[in-house]
């Protein structure tokens, strides 16, 4: 018995080692291997992912605040980035690595992933197929964790953890049905729902398919009311999880109440024809998912890769005449399920938790790719007892044939190249050649030859799938992290001891990645995450700064906004918007040449400047708390928040007359003059002038605007002896009438003023930016400080060691704290993460709970034993 629970344990430690092995020889082809010399910086893994993997860094360091973060935006409660994001096992290891060495490390945790998703698949097939060679087995592993799926998604690591549990899960369900007991199962779909509930909740929905699957087509020999108790014996179970892991999904879910699940993401988009063609595409080797940056125009579909021989033995289980019919409809009906979830728009968002996905559809593909495999599995095990009928897998052959040369006839509906459909059809007549070898003389070798096929296959298809993806260059993304942690050591430095909050405000990113401040633990404006203040993102584009619903971006800002939201620090830069460094470090978005204060650090063409004329975080509201704000007057905007926060409406800004612009160039190049000024002055501009292929250029500087930009944009410079000139080229001629350019000077001393009336009601912080701040106020009668914190619902304020109720300012975004009386009052701000307290309670009630039913379970299993043996 020993010696076969070690030879277990070798064949699992080797599925794994093999699958990594794969993995990484054919990212390193493909150019996605940043140990071998490339890069996984692309897409969201470089412009999210390794800024929270960062912040996960900065906890540990004890930089950052665990519970609620300024560096996330203009603050935010973490509790659903952690749940999304970080709190994977797998993360453990990023924990001791900084900014220049975490793409290193999350490759290596991917890997990792990888590996143990292999582990866990060749695990389940130990249970179910016991009598299955082991190269098969390795097979099936393979097949499962080197899917299409997971190489498409491989930079959205934190779905990947979905591979690695979910073979525990279901085999610990298994367990469940017949009657055993439910740790395993409990304790592994728990565990999912802490790593990444978004995908632990997809595969929450499978589950119920899979147990019905289960009862019905396998378990044939149970009574009705043995099968409705083994039913309700799954369902406590489940509930059992997810009592378990609430310590995570109750003040989630309390969080997303106030974001992601109250924000109207809008119909996916399906596919609006049944023509199988763009199915098609998705079956052939190297197929990539429609992601906006990918194929835009791609129909989107599932990729449903697992190399050729696992897709034709998932296919050929339908024919196995040892499985009974009602297996086969079971099988089928799941796959009905599938298809129905992937063309109604409502299942298809329940599928992903309500709301439609941005970019990469059916992220629950890889339950499609589960099920395909685990089919497969049924035929491979027919096969190695001779039981595969043999006319079956020269059918299989002959449509492959056939459907390999139509494929190549009709190519051009499809979204593959000549040379990957002949490659993809060689290798489903290879697939059905060696399925045939189990049943010749060459019966010895066919398991090995299958393992090798598929080995083969899905390193093709890993490699080619790598290779698609563009990625920045490793030694800019450290460049970049070496000249950032010495401007923010600089602003740390010339902050010193003062206590006094402040943000830095900064137009220079790399690539769009909005994470700075959680990467190097400052307060900003900027964040991509998908778990905002609702009421945040509309305010911002209010004031002319790009955002949706699921990012901020803070690049074009002007002395008013800097004000408004109390930007001390500003980062500004020499460099111009040009595209060739699109993807890789220090790209610039906007144009802030308007920037003035002390120069604080210069860094190559990057300097640090201290500004004078910036608002605190809080302090007593000298006037109103709230403006009435239009869409599409950006500048006034701004200025009507700093007239009703100071009680002073004097002018703000004085408007510049620009005459009507000259036209050249064939009708596509417009150029405006503005007069010399002597005071720092902003270009407004509408969106029209930021289409895709829009080239401008102010004072002879390339301007590049934030991508997906929807409302008017500033473009700030300063003082000038000489005119500014702006000029616009479009692609083609202009034939409707463009909407007017504006600009206005900002009334230097009119600002001085505003902004002494705010600064003289700061409230003096004993402690820094955090969960728990405390703050003296001078009033002379009751009165209201004014912050600009985002409301939300975890902060606990406390005037004078009293709870106070707090209000909300300025279209209900930012916090608000009544002062009932004159004279010097202590503010104490708190923050506790929501629910958290009530999901404690309600884990420690659902681990005991699993500890005694396991406990009961045993003594009811050893009892059953000792009755036998009586």
């Amino acid at each position: 018995m020993a010696s076969k629970s070690h030879a277990g344990r070798g064949e699992v430690a080797f599925a794994g080692t093999l699958a990594a092995i794969i993995y990484f020889v054919a990212t390193a082809i493909g150019h996605g291997n940043p140990l071998t010399g490339s890069s996984q910086l692309y897409g969201d893994f470089s412009n999210q992912y390794i800024g929270l993997m960062n912040f996960l860094h900065q906890v540990v360091l004890g930089r950052a605040d665990a519970a609620y973060s300024f560096g996330s935006g203009l603050g935010g409660g973490m509790i659903a980035d952690w749940a999304y994001y970080l709190l994977s096992p797998f993360n453990l290891l990023a924990m001791p690595f900084g900014p220049a060495a975490m793409p290193d490390v999350v490759y290596l945790i991917i890997c990792l992933k990888v590996a143990c998703a292999a582990a866990a698949f060749d695990w389940l097939a130990r249970q179910r197929w016991t009598r299955l060679n082991p190269a098969l087995r390795l097979t099936l592993a393979l097949g499962y964790a080197l899917m299409g799926y997971v190489m498409i998604y491989q930079r959205e690591f934190m779905w990947l953890d979905a591979l690695v549990f979910l073979p525990l899960i279901i085999g610990g369900l298994l367990r469940v049905l017949a009657g055993r007991s439910v740790a395993l199962y409990t304790v592994s779909l728990a565990v999912m729902l802490v790593a990444n509930y978004y995908v632990g909740f997809m595969i929450c929905v499978f589950l119920p398919i899979f147990a019905l699957y289960h009862l019905y087509a396998e378990q044939t020999e149970l009574t009705g009311v043995v099968t409705l108790k083994r039913l309700g014996r799954f369902i406590w179970a489940s509930l059992l999880a997810a009592l378990s892991a609430s310590i995570v999904l109750v003040p989630t879910f309390a969080s997303l109440l106030g974001g992601k699940l109250g924000v109207n993401t809008g119909q996916p988009i399906l596919p609006t024809t049944t023509h199988p063609l763009p199915v098609f595409s998705r079956l052939l080797i190297g197929a990539v998912d429609d992601h906006i940056d990918l194929h835009p125009g791609a129909l989107s579909l599932p990729t449903l890769y697992v190399s050729g021989l696992l897709l034709i033995s998932a296919l050929l289980f339908f024919t196995l005449r040892r499985i009974a019919g009602r297996q086969k409809i079971g099988a089928a009906l799941v796959f009905a399920f599938f298809l129905i979830v992937g063309f109604a728009p409502k299942l298809y968002l329940l599928m992903h938790g309500g709301a439609n996905p941005v970019g990469y559809p059916y992220r629950y593909a890889f339950l499609i790719g589960f099920w395909l495999v685990y089919l497969a599995g049924d035929t491979l095990l027919a096969a190695s007892e001779r039981r595969l009928p043999r006319n079956a897998v020269f059918s299989a052959a002959g449509i492959a044939l056939v459907f390999t040369v139509y494929l190549l006839l009709r190519r051009s509906a499809l979204d593959a190249s000549a040379w990957r459909i002949l490659l993809t059809g060689l290798l489903w007549l290879a697939a059905c050649f060696v399925l045939l070898m189990a049943a010749t003389r060459w019966r010895r070798y066919w398991a090995v030859a299958a393992l090798g096929l598929v080995v083969l296959d899905l390193g093709i298809n890993a490699a080619m799938i790598t290779s698609q993806k563009r990625t920045a260059s490793m030694s800019d993304y450290r460049q970049y992290a070496r000249q950032m942690r010495g401007l923010t050591n600089a602003i740390k430095a010339d902050a010193g001891t003062n206590p006094q909050p402040y943000r830095v405000g900064s137009n220079l990113m790399r690539g769009i990645d909005r994470g700075d401040g959680l990467t190097y633990s400052y307060a900003s404006a900027s964040i991509f995450s998908s778990n905002l203040a609702k009421g945040t993102p509309a305010l911002m584009r209010l004031l002319g700064q790009p955002s949706a619903e699921y990012y901020i971006q803070y690049s074009n800002g002007t002395a008013l906004t800097d004000a408004i939201f109390g930007m001390d620090y500003l980062i500004g830069t020499t460099r111009d918007g040009k595209q060739e460094n699109a993807r890789h470090a220090a790209q610039v978005f906007g144009y802030r040449h308007d920037l003035v204060g002390k120069k604080v650090t210069t860094s190559g063409r990057e300097t640090v400047y201290a500004n004078p004329l910036a608002a605190p975080l809080a302090f007593v509201l000298p006037g109103e708390t709230g403006a009435k704000l239009l869409g599409g007057d950006s500048l006034n905007n701004q200025s009507r928040i700093l007239q009703s926060w100071s009680g002073d409406h004097a002018a703000l800004t004085k408007p510049v007359k620009i005459a009507a612009p000259r036209v050249s160039y064939h009708g596509r190049r417009y150029t405006w003059t503005l007069p010399a000024a002597t005071a720092r002055q902003y270009v407004q501009l509408a969106p029209a002038y930021f289409a895709k292929h829009t080239h401008m250029r102010l004072n002879g500087k390339r301007v590049q605007i934030f991508p997906g930009y929807s409302t008017p944009v500033l473009l700030g410079v300063g003082k000038h002896a000489q005119a500014v000139k702006l000029t616009v080229t479009f692609k083609h001629k202009q034939k409707a009438a463009l909407p007017p350019v504006t600009a206005a000077v900002i009334r230097e001393a009119q600002l001085r003023r505003t902004v002494a009336k705010l600064q003289q009601g700061a409230l003096h912080f004993s402690t820094r930016l955090g969960s728990h701040m405390v703050a003296t106020a001078t009033t002379t009668k009751s009165a209201t400080v004014m912050t600009t914190i985002p409301a939300d619902s975890g902060w606990h304020v406390k005037v004078d060691g009293k709870r106070v109720s707090t209000g909300k300012g300025l279209r209900g975004i930012f916090m608000t704290v009544p002062i009932q009386e004159a004279g010097k009052h202590t503010v104490q701000f708190d923050y506790h993460v929501p629910y958290w307290r009530l999901g404690v309670l309600m884990t420690l009630l659902g681990i005991a709970l699993i500890v005694l039913v396991t406990h009961l379970d045993f003594l009811k299993n050893r009892g059953a034993h000792r009755r036998q043996l009586v």
